[in-house]
């Protein structure tokens, strides 16, 4: 795969998933990468944490040194293969928060979950448009609270409110993730360079040994360059980048360094499905529902985008007027067209009975003419096929499954029984002193031996 890859897209990069990577090794080293095991430790230390080639390769010698692990033969095979699926070999490439093929993962579940591979062609299309449906629906609502609401602002920087009105809520609170980390890092020099170039050294507040970084700042150019890559990698600009911004007053992002991509525009300049020469056409929408969605998501974006001048709201309703009058007479035709049939189909019928002239051929069925019903199959009858739920109903039957577990698991034990109190004169627990049978026949028979003049005693 990698020579295929390497011959049909030159130009871009390969690189292998990060997780399956680090499952394939928990498999090979077994116990090494353990909970609290201090070669997991340096293990993963020296994989998510080298910023540079260099220091990756030195900490990951100096872990195999330490404790004696170079004869192993997976560490081998996962350092001759390190520049395919290490992190510090692809800072400079455009992978923007992804370093597996989780997303793929995901979409492949979220299709999973309508569709069946026993499906048929036709049945596989009709479950598509309706995930399709749904992620729409989804993107329609997203969009909403975008032009509708404003996301909350962490602190009071002129950064932060072009961030908020510049990207999408998602992008945005990534933003602001690298917003509130740049508080926890301190400038503890600058230097003056030439072309009035300076470099500042960020160091961390926090940890036993905290890392350095160094920021380039261009004030003519209006350029930022940090040694963690992370705008080359990601298309943000890290912590370390917005810790100098705050230091030099610097009052709006360069358009540089935002990224249209992942700017509101770009959602509102999407094609819609079925739009373009590249677009999947599927045609008419199987049924009423999915057609009434589909027009209603053209009308309300057509509504979304004239609703802000008076001319073009004019021509749109305009629009709409005609397209009524179009609407109604395709529904005459189509009801003509009804009884049209149904009238040739009287006549037909009639020339039939009267013995009309005969071609000595089979005349095709009138249209409308139904197959005559079907007899009972005998024998033991198929199950019938269950009706395919759409996504909503599978979680919420999901739920109520995981409802109905947890409230067995926690359901109350039964009672202990309660400990009764043993009869004083037999010591038997069935019964007390006053129900006791023996404790009654001994009375009796003290009572009737009982001589005159002797008083029986009797200590309980």
């Amino acid at each position: 795969m990698a020579k295929a890859i390497s011959m049909v897209f030159p130009d871009s990069t390969h690189r292998c998933c990060k997780w399956h990577v680090f499952r394939v090794a928990r498999t090979k080293l077994g116990k090494m990468l353990g909970k609290d095991e201090p070669f997991a430790e340096a293990f993963y230390g020296c994989i998510n944490d080298s910023d540079t080639v260099e220091e990756f390769e030195e900490r990951w010698k100096q872990m195999v040194e330490s404790f004696g692990v170079a004869d192993k033969k997976h560490l081998k095979n996962m350092w001759d293969s390190r520049e395919m699926w290490a992190p510090v070999y692809f800072r400079n490439k455009f992978f923007p928060f992804t370093g597996t093929t989780g997303r793929s993962e995901g979409l492949n579940s979220y299709f999973k979950t309508l569709n069946h591979h026993g499906d048929s062609v036709w049945t596989f299309v009709q479950q598509f448009e309706l995930c399709q449906e749904l992620m729409l629906d989804r993107e329609d609502n997203a969009g909403f609270i975008n032009e509708a609401a404003r996301p909350p602002l962490w602190g009071n920087y002129n950064i932060e409110k072009q961030a908020a009105d510049f990207y999408t809520r998602e992008v945005f609170s990534k933003f602001q993730k690298m917003l509130a980390k740049s508080t926890g890092y301190g400038l503890q020099y600058q230097l003056q360079g030439l072309h009035g170039v300076v470099w500042f050294r960020i160091v961390a507040n926090y940890g036993v040994n905290p890392k350095v970084y160094t920021v380039r700042v261009a004030p003519k150019d209006q350029t930022y360059m940090c040694t963690c890559n992370m705008f080359e990698m990601c298309g943000l600009i890290c912590p370390h980048i917005i810790r100098v911004m705050v230091h030099l007053n610097v009052q709006t992002i360069p358009a540089t360094y935002m990224l249209p991509r992942w700017s509101k525009r770009a959602t509102d300049l999407a094609p819609e499905p079925g739009d373009g020469h590249r677009a999947m056409h599927f045609g008419v929408p199987t049924t009423n529902t999915l057609k009434f969605n589909s027009l209603c998501r053209k009308f309300g974006k057509l509504a979304s985008d004239a609703c802000f001048n008076d001319e073009a709201y004019s021509f749109v309703s305009g629009l709409i007027d005609q397209g009524s009058v179009g609407v109604a007479a395709i529904k005459a035709r189509a009801t003509d067209g009804v009884a049209g049939d149904e009238e040739a189909r009287g006549h037909a019928e009639n020339a039939q009975v009267s013995g009309g002239p005969s071609t000595g051929q089979r005349d095709p069925p009138p249209v409308g003419l139904r197959n005559p019903p079907k007899s009972a199959k005998k024998g033991r009858p198929k199950e019938k096929e269950k009706r395919r739920k759409p996504l909503i109903e599978i979680r919420e039957d999901e739920m109520k499954k995981k409802a109905k577990k947890d409230a067995a698991k926690t359901k109350k034990a039964p009672k202990p029984r309660e400990k009764k109190t043993p009869c004083k004169y037999c010591e038997d627990e069935d019964h007390n002193v006053k129900d006791c049978q023996l404790l009654a026949a001994f009375l009796a028979a003290s009572a009737s031996a009982k001589a005159p003049g002797v008083e029986t005693i009797l200590t309980l």
